[in-house]
């Protein structure tokens, strides 16, 4: 029984037809992300139009030696996108199926050079032949340039953005081909410098053609030894593994790649702020100011990259001790948050005595707990039947002192909360 061959190629090998490969399986980016003159049949089973559907089309109608022309085979029924794609196109580019990447070409070569200028002061190679540690070194390099600078990161993140999109067109073509090691490194830089913004750009739309092509060019740039990973090359510990004890924490004052560290370090703690903030407002408040105060003196230059990372470091520092005084004051992790809302009133602190404090925090969670439903995201008589229970005990206790509703206000909210985690946990 003959087997299929099964190989890995590599794209210029597959471009220049140096292999007897008979068939490729595409389930994405060659399917717009290169040029094969060889290939002269192309079986179709993904939904696709417009541009995309024009750029997948054309990788069959290249001649080449013998090769006149290609094949479409239709197993969904793209002819009414492709009809409709076409009419987009000039009567000229009709006759091409495809499109003209000439112009495509030109941005990709200037918004090289753009990109090539803002990574000016640092010197690097993008020879993919490089030793590891000489490739690791200098995307190090690299990114800690972009992030020394907020205007610098915003301007690279824009322009390397637009660079990869026109590329992921016009890279196949002559002119273009010789920037293409430049591209792929500059990718890898893109894609650790992006790493710092997903916490600010969660719930953003990304486009899928720049997706595709970030994909694709990461691909390309990655070495038969592994990924590199510019954070994880520093030597520290998984993000995922308790990044904010007390060796990681040493470790980030120590290190010499202050602008990665501070990026790391925003990031970890927007993490761990997203969680607190589902969980106790005033803690989430506080630390949320403290970081933005930490972020806004480094833009402005009031201080240096290292001591802001001193200032997130003692943060993360008070975030762990804050976390851990459940034991100290005899509460449970769901009663700390409680307690936190309770004690911003100064007089409750003074009149009331820190045991009653926690008798009404012990009350507090046992009321929310007791009117937390199902359907409490859903029905209005719900939330107000438990705000009501909480007031009733609030005045039972005589709280606040000095009458303040704002203090009131402040303990309903955090009820709100954590009935809305506690009916999120029950799979409503």
């Amino acid at each position: 029984m003959h087997r299929p061959r099964v190989k890995v190629l590599t794209k210029q090998e597959l471009e220049e037809g140096q292999d007897e490969l008979e068939i490729v399986i595409v389930r994405d980016m060659w399917l717009t992300g290169f040029d094969a003159p060889v290939m002269n049949t192309m079986y179709v089973d993904k939904p696709m139009k417009g541009h995309s559907l024009m750029q997948a089309i054309a990788r069959v109608n290249r001649t080449f030696r013998d090769k006149e022309g290609g094949l479409i085979v239709d197993y969904i029924g793209i002819a009414t996108n492709l009809r409709e794609a076409v009419r987009q196109y000039t009567a000229e580019d009709q006759d091409k199926a495809g499109i003209d990447t000439s112009p495509f070409a030109t941005v990709a070569l200037e918004k090289h050079d753009v990109v090539k200028n803002i990574l000016a002061p640092v010197k690097w190679s993008s020879d993919p032949k490089q030793e590891r540690d000489k490739r690791i070194a200098t995307l190090q390099q690299l990114v800690q340039h972009v992030l020394g600078d907020a205007d610098r990161k915003q301007r690279f993140i824009i322009q390397c953005r637009n660079l990869l999109a026109v590329f992921q067109i016009a890279g196949a073509r002559d002119e273009v081909r010789p920037i293409t090691n430049d591209v792929n490194l500059f990718a890898a830089v893109y894609g650790q410098v992006v790493k710092t913004e997903r916490t600010d750009t969660d719930g953003e739309d990304r486009d899928e053609a720049l997706d595709t092509a970030l994909k694709q060019l990461v691909n390309d740039a990655i070495s038969a030894d592994g990924v590199i990973d510019v954070f994880g090359d520093l030597g520290l510990p998984n993000p995922e593994l308790g990044v904010l004890s007390p060796e990681f924490l040493e470790k980030m004052k120590k290190g010499d790649k202050t602008n990665l560290q501070f990026e790391m370090m925003k990031k970890i703690l927007n993490d761990k702020l997203k969680t607190l903030r589902n969980t106790n407002i005033v803690e989430s408040r506080r630390f949320s100011e403290m970081l933005d105060a930490s972020i806004l003196a480094l833009q402005n230059r009031a201080i240096s990259t290292a001591q802001a990372i001193q200032q997130l470091v003692e943060l993360a520092e008070e975030m762990n001790a804050r976390s851990a005084r459940g034991d100290e004051l005899g509460l449970a992790p769901d009663e700390i948050a409680f307690y936190d809302a309770i004690t911003q009133n100064g007089s409750a602190v003074l009149e009331m005595g820190d045991e009653t404090l926690r008798r009404l925090t012990h009350e507090l969670v046992e009321i929310v707990k007791k009117n937390t439903k199902l359907d409490w995201t859903k029905k209005e008589t719900v939330r107000a039947s438990m705000r009501a229970a909480v007031k009733r005990l609030l005045k039972r206790y005589k709280y606040p002192p000095d009458r303040q509703e704002s203090a009131v206000s402040l303990v309903v909210e955090q009820a709100e909360l954590f009935a809305q985690g506690a009916s999120r946990g029950s799979g409503s």
